[in-house]
């Protein structure tokens, strides 16, 4: 399954669990400014939190491990997730956190 297949999936499973979340574009793209670089892909915004998609075989690059840095600095919840399942609980997780 590719990384957009993957995230597509995922965000379909959140939302069937009552989470609001949605995909975040990072970069730019032509004269609009997205995302800084190394935005995880999926902003949950209740419960918050973030989610950086990869394959089994992805690995963070440098932009990700800085944006992942500074949210650990900054108490933001950011977690790395390979499988819809695996999405799924760490969503539910921090739901059961509250």
């Amino acid at each position: 399954m590719t990384e957009t297949a993957l995230q597509a999936a995922i965000l379909g499973a959140l939302h069937r669990i009552g989470a609001w979340a949605w995909r975040v574009n990072a970069g730019q793209r032509g004269a609009a400014r997205m995302a800084p670089a190394g935005t995880p892909d999926i902003c949950v915004v209740d419960p918050p939190g973030w989610l950086e998609v990869k394959t089994t075989r992805g690995r963070l690059g440098a932009a990700q491990d800085a944006w992942h840095a500074e949210a650990e600095r900054r108490g933001v919840r950011v977690a790395i997730v390979r499988s819809v399942a695996e999405a799924v609980e760490t969503v539910r997780e921090w739901e059961s956190e509250r």
